[in-house]
């Protein structure tokens, strides 16, 4: 975001540097402006309405591929870890967006949840898990990640890829459009079933699109696994109106090989103590940071469900702290508890400004920031 307009609580309008120095263009080219970066205070926060704001946008790289690693077991997921800063930090721009999802998570994407084979308050139990990987050809990991690259440069781009990763691993399978629409025809010559062959190109094409910035809904049908059933992702899909339980866990986690193994360990442990499959992402944000996803499935209609859903993710935002993995959303009902023992500094700034802006809180009261002031004390 390089401007914005805003409009406080009070009619004051707000616009960006450049913009009232009457130099629009440059403004839209450049963020900082002249003086203090204001924008960040309306960009995540309720100080003011955003009325309109300028976005600089990445041109569509020429080639586009996605690439695949399949990670046999821990040690080889704490092994890519420690070569994913090296090859992020080598490749800037060009590998992006390298995701690490257990098999849970995989077998969500790609087989439909076993409703006649799990009790009730109960998880897959990992000899069904192994039992369903194996017949979808999921590894304990997987490792998806895309390339963005002039045509000429692909070839060199994989090899540069292959000789980064360590040696455990086996080499990455790369899929561009070309490649996909080869194995879509070839499922049409195959004589037996190939539903998770067909599902798997699906979540490639899926993949493929998000990375050139085409819109998809196909991580919708996550919402939706625990009823056991295949969903068309095309169909008008509302989970909050079809009754799904969903609470996302979204916490930063340093790309440390120890810290996100401990994490990993304990998102597992967590999850499995409150009877939530524990489906565990991993996405680089950076050379030096993963953002995670645990998201808690829960069936809303099962007696207690949501109190255990609830309470899972209470338990692991707790674990995660103490490791130093903090989220960076919260909701609605966990803000105050998350923050409570936050040191009051900068919210105190935040609250500060708040209050000056918008004495008489008409703008999303609390929202963002629950620590609020009152005569002085915060509370």
């Amino acid at each position: 975001m390089t401007s914005l307009q805003a409009v406080l609580a009070d009619g004051t309008l707000y616009r960006s540097a450049f913009q009232v120095m009457g130099a629009p263009l440059i403004g839209a080219c450049h963020r900082w402006g002249v003086g203090p970066y204001a924008e960040g205070l309306f960009s995540q926060g309720n100080l003011g309405i955003v009325t309109s704001a300028t976005f600089a946008l990445r041109r569509r790289a020429e080639h586009t591929e996605a690439f695949f690693l399949r990670i046999r077991n821990e040690a080889e997921f704490g092994e890519l870890v420690d070569s994913l800063r090296g090859i992020l930090n080598g490749l800037p721009g060009i590998i992006t967006g390298v995701n690490l999802m257990n098999d849970r998570r995989m077998l969500s994407m790609s087989r439909p949840y076993p409703r006649d084979q799990v009790a009730e308050g109960e998880i897959i139990s990992d000899k069904l898990c192994r039992s369903m990987a194996k017949e979808a050809g999921i590894s304990q990991w997987t490792a998806a990640g895309v390339i963005h690259c002039p045509r000429s440069m692909r070839r060199v781009i994989r090899q540069h890829l292959r000789q980064s990763l360590p040696a455990s691993i086996g080499r990455p399978i790369h899929f561009n459009r070309r490649r996909h629409g080869v194995a879509r025809k070839a499922l049409r010559w195959t004589p037996i079933p190939a539903t998770g062959i067909t599902r798997q190109l699906d979540s490639i094409d899926a993949l493929l699109d998000l990375a050139d910035g085409i819109p998809r809904r196909v991580a919708l049908a996550l919402a939706y696994w625990l009823r056991g059933q295949r969903v068309d992702t095309e169909a008008e899909l509302n989970p909050a109106r079809d009754g799904c339980g969903l609470i996302w866990y979204s916490p930063l986690v340093p790309m440390k090989r120890d810290i996100a193994t401990r994490f990993v360990t304990m998102a597992r442990h967590v999850c499995t103590a409150h009877g939530i499959e524990p489906l565990i992402t991993l996405t680089s944000l950076s050379p030096r940071l993963f953002d995670s996803t645990v998201p808690i499935l829960f069936r809303p209609e099962q007696p207690g469900a949501s109190d255990r859903a609830h309470a899972c993710y209470e338990a692991l935002t707790a674990g995660g702290r103490e490791m130093g993995c903090l989220p960076y959303r919260l909701n609605n009902q966990s803000a105050a508890a998350v923050l409570a023992d936050a040191d009051p500094g900068h919210f105190d700034i935040i609250n500060r400004l708040s209050r000056h802006f918008d004495p008489h809180q008409l703008i999303s009261p609390e929202r963002y920031h629950p620590l609020s002031i009152d005569g002085g004390q915060t509370r």
